[in-house]
């Protein structure tokens, strides 16, 4: 009985960890980003300290070109 009760509480704390991890990992910016010089891109941890993951479209324009991160 009393292995039963260590595996459902460990069956417990792992999906805690996991549930817990996933709410940390934050999505921002779901229109997306646009960078037009290295100081944007430098700064962007300064703008957006819990960002984890851009929801929308990352670009990056060098001069009159445009690059598209999907």
């Amino acid at each position: 009985m009393l292995h039963r009760q260590i595996r459902v509480l460990i069956a417990v704390l792992v999906s805690f960890t996991f549930s817990t991890a996933s709410i940390m990992a934050q999505t921002c910016l779901s229109n997306g980003i646009t960078f037009t010089s290295q100081a944007e891109v430098n700064d962007f941890p300064n703008q957006y300290p819990n960002c984890n993951y851009v929801a929308g479209d990352l670009i990056i324009q060098v001069g009159q070109r445009w690059t598209t991160c999907p």
